[in-house]
């Protein structure tokens, strides 16, 4: 309903699938119409819903204008979605229009989004592990486990390659469960495990409970770390499923910390054990 009062006659309003809306603008004489409806958008979709007025929802839009982005409809929407995921990746609640170079990143993506289902399938993926020491005395207290893809053609590919497209795809939940466990030495050091916001769910608790009891490694040498954005994804659910781990008896950790909302308020109210702050901050 708020989209269609902001079109004119002749435009025409759909929704695809999912939460993902698409507007055909007819007769377009210059793209500054273009412009002025999207930050009409932005504005009246981000108005906090009636029945709740702490509920509010951010568009991310993305702009596709014939000929100059395609002569068919298909290529017009094709071109218009990866202009979508440039919006969302620029912080989302913007509107993006699709350039050459977008196209040449999505098209980045989506190979890189087919060697990533075929290295899951090839097993092409290890654990290497980054020790912590106490600098008080040398000694070593702990470790974490990083995954790494070992390309058959690229070598060794850079995390920040693939991770964030693992979180985006979901595919992050098979290249998870890729890793192994490793048993620890009589020294009582502790092993470090990222945990994404994807994998972040009620079924984490389960799944941390099987993979001890098949590592044999105690709760308290278990830290999970995860991030700043995934601690504030849901504050409710999270401090519940917090507790679960906590019950567990494995160690919680911060991760990035002083990357997004750094607010020393909410460590408060989240039982952590360990802070790591980001070199940034």
């Amino acid at each position: 309903k708020r989209l269609k009062s902001l079109l004119r006659e002749g435009d025409t309003v759909s929704r695809l699938s999912g939460d993902e809306f698409m507007i055909l603008m007819s007769d377009l004489d210059h793209v500054e119409l273009a412009v002025n409806l999207s930050e009409r958008i932005l504005h009246e979709v981000s108005r906090p819903l009636e029945n709740d007025s702490h509920l509010t929802v951010t568009p991310s839009i993305g702009i596709a204008v014939y000929p100059n982005d395609g002569l068919s409809f298909d290529e017009l929407l094709k071109n218009a979605d990866a202009a979508v995921h440039f919006a969302k990746m620029q912080g989302r609640n913007n509107y993006q229009f699709f350039t050459t170079e977008m196209n040449h990143q999505a098209s980045q993506r989506l190979h890189i989004e087919t060697e990533l289902r075929k290295a899951i399938k090839n097993n092409e993926f290890e654990l290497f592990y980054q020790p912590q020491f106490d600098l008080k005395n040398n000694q070593l207290v702990g470790c974490e486990a990083l995954i790494r893809w070992q390309h058959p053609e690229q070598g060794l590919v850079s995390p920040d390659a693939f991770i964030p497209l693992s979180e985006e795809t979901g595919l992050i939940i098979q290249v998870g469960q890729g890793a192994k466990w490793i048993s620890l030495s009589q020294t009582m050091v502790t092993m470090s495990v990222n945990v994404s916001v994807r994998q972040f769910r009620p079924e984490l608790v389960d799944e941390v409970r099987s993979a001890l009891m098949e590592s044999g490694l105690p709760p308290s040498a278990l830290v999970i770390e995860i991030t700043e954005s995934t601690l504030m994804h849901d504050e409710e659910a999270t401090l519940v499923l917090l507790q679960e781990l906590k019950n567990i008896g494995v160690q919680l950790s911060l991760d990035d910390f002083g990357t997004g909302y750094s607010s020393m308020a909410y460590l408060k109210r989240f039982n952590l054990d360990q802070l790591k702050i980001d070199r940034a901050f």
